[in-house]
């Protein structure tokens, strides 16, 4: 909900997002992770489909089975737009297949998936108060946060 909430902010600044692509990417981005991960130990670890298919692929199979049972008809254009918004990568290598964003809609979706990763991920490093806080990998760094004086 929360990407949903950021990506629909973005996209209210201009006119080329079509909001209910958009928004549909946001509510499914990452619904495949409910098959991702396994609670093994009071631990998430990665499921067999987690480790070979992923959640991408995951959210992909799930529309197209819905779409089959249920018979949904959407048009050609719209189909494709969530599709294209699901599956790209920014900084993908072309002969791995994934395209780079080419909508709105999909830079927004990256854009607002990743501030809320890093602001998540940065909260739990940074420190009480201001200065540099705990180094996490996938940071690269220790995050520095500026805290208001009480």
């Amino acid at each position: 909900m929360e990407v949903a909430e950021r990506a629909l902010g973005l996209a209210a600044k201009g006119t080329a997002a079509c909001v209910h692509v958009l928004l549909l990417a946001s509510l499914l981005h990452d619904a495949g992770k409910a098959d991702e991960y396994r609670l093994v130990n009071r631990r998430f670890v990665l499921s067999d489909r987690g480790r070979l298919v992923g959640h991408r692929h995951t959210v992909i199979e799930w529309i197209a089975a819905a779409r089959a049972q249920y018979q949904v008809i959407v048009p050609d254009a719209d189909y494709l737009a969530l599709m294209h918004v699901l599956t790209c990568a920014k900084g993908a290598p072309s002969w791995l297949g994934m395209r780079e964003p080419q909508s709105l809609d999909a830079t927004i979706l990256q854009m607002a998936d990743r501030v809320s990763a890093q602001e998540e991920l940065i909260g739990r490093h940074a420190p009480e108060e201001t200065g540099f806080g705990r180094y996490h990998p996938h940071l690269g760094m220790r995050p520095f946060v500026v805290r208001p004086e009480a």
